[in-house]
């Protein structure tokens, strides 16, 4: 059985400048990226993912980023 979203404490997202996926808790309004140093409304970012805890979001946030990567990869490699 799925939570409702407001349980959730923790949000995964990706910067609307640079698109690094990161971690923040659902408390804040804003994030600012620590790699291009964006100021993210979190009302308006795509969420990627929720957790309860910081540990479940930041396994979240990793399998997002291996994803990526494999698809940068495999792309990569298809290219003439």
């Amino acid at each position: 059985m799925r939570k409702p979203a407001s349980m959730y404490k923790y949000v995964v997202f990706r910067c609307l400048t640079c698109g690094h996926i990161q971690t923040t808790s659902s408390r804040f309004a804003k994030r600012r990226c620590p790699y291009c140093g964006k100021l993210n409304d979190l009302s308006k970012v795509q969420v990627l993912a929720s957790a309860s805890t910081a540990e479940e979001a930041a396994y979240q946030a990793s399998r997002l980023k291996l994803e990526e990567a494999k698809k940068n990869l495999s792309n990569l490699h298809q290219a003439p």
